[in-house]
């Protein structure tokens, strides 16, 4: 993803602008292993007027995402988007 594409996201995410920005290498991602469907996400975060960190859960009952891993990293790969809400 570029770093603009990835500015805009984060700030329609969060609702501000990134602190931090991460360069990851994932030349390694070529050759995966499915280890299964994922059935819902959970992360803590603190989004848009959210005073405090919050754990926000978003489940998928239609079409799940799969869970891939190259031994050492995870990538959730599916049909899904991300916006102001969350994960949908």
């Amino acid at each position: 993803m570029k770093a603009k594409k990835a500015a805009r996201l984060h700030k329609e995410f969060f609702g501000r602008e990134a602190k931090s920005k991460f360069d990851i290498d994932i030349a390694d991602m070529k050759n995966l292993t499915m280890l299964g469907k994922v059935d819902a996400i959970e992360y803590t975060a603190r989004k848009h007027e959210d005073k405090e960190q919050k754990i926000y859960r978003h489940s998928f009952y239609k079409s799940k995402p799969l869970l891939l891993t190259n031994g050492k990293e995870l990538l959730i790969y599916g049909n899904f988007k991300i916006n102001e809400r969350g994960i949908v």
